[in-house]
């Protein structure tokens, strides 16, 4: 989307949306930005580096975490239909699947026994990352769980996961939309940071009802590999959880 004052200078508005062959309504405001005048401009995206997501799950199959007690495995042979496999089980589903950045991509997952998922892929690579999985029962989220994922060739064989490499240990300055997950269990737990000082908390395990927890928060980078980060939940004060990390 663009938006201009006087129909002859367009500045790109908000971030990029991608196409999945569906109507798509979005509200934008006249009276918080300068702008009068919008049009939609359709943009062709090749070749982007770290556009690791695909533009369809089509013939991809995910292997959910690597716990050898736990194999889950998402099949999507075609466009619209898939399979959940975990151990024996196998139920079905059908989906509509939908790019949400350059490295996301979702499914919204209807299984034939009435049960719906919606799952995000963020791609770390071209063969593996991590995900979200929300179920939903009546319409409300039920759960939310997260992990990591990686591609099993044509959904046969279970080869080892491919780590996603490290940067160098240099702090960042500031947390601000950032997400951090912090592994120490099979399922991590994650740290949404959606300003400089407020996030929230999604739990490994989470309970219904319960799905995320606010917290506020004070950060510093204290060497050229070192950072302090404390969280306080609003309970805190009244014997609620702090988290210290560094």
């Amino acid at each position: 989307m663009q938006g201009s004052t006087n129909l002859v200078d367009w500045v790109n508005v908000g971030q990029r949306e991608y196409g999945n062959g569906h109507r798509h309504s979005k509200l934008a405001s006249t009276q918080t930005t300068p702008n009068t005048y919008y049009r939609v401009v359709e943009v062709v995206v090749t070749n982007i580096a770290g556009a690791f997501a695909p533009w369809s799950l089509a013939g991809l199959s995910f292997q959910m975490n690597d716990d050898a007690n736990s194999p889950d495995r998402l099949n999507f042979p075609t466009e619209t239909n898939g399979t959940e496999t975990s151990g024996k089980d196998v139920d079905g589903f059908t989906y509509s699947a939908s790019k949400t950045s350059d490295s996301g991509i979702e499914a919204d997952i209807l299984f034939n026994n009435g049960k719906s998922n919606v799952v995000t892929f963020t791609f770390g690579n071209t063969n593996s990352g991590t995900f979200v999985n929300e179920d939903y029962a009546n319409g409300r989220l039920k759960d939310r769980g997260t992990g990591i994922f990686h591609l099993v060739d044509g959904g046969a064989s279970n080869p080892a996961p491919v780590l996603i490499p490290s940067l160098p240990p240099a702090p960042p300055v500031s947390l601000s939309n950032m997400v951090y997950y912090f592994q120490t269990v099979s399922t991590p737990d994650v740290l949404q940071f959606r300003d400089n000082a407020n996030g929230l908390e999604i739990p490994a395990v989470v309970e219904e009802g319960n799905a995320t927890n606010a917290f506020a928060y004070t950060y510093s980078a204290l060497t050229t590999n070192t950072a302090s980060l404390q969280v306080n939940f609003g309970y805190y004060g009244a014997g609620g959880d702090r988290y210290e990390f560094e």
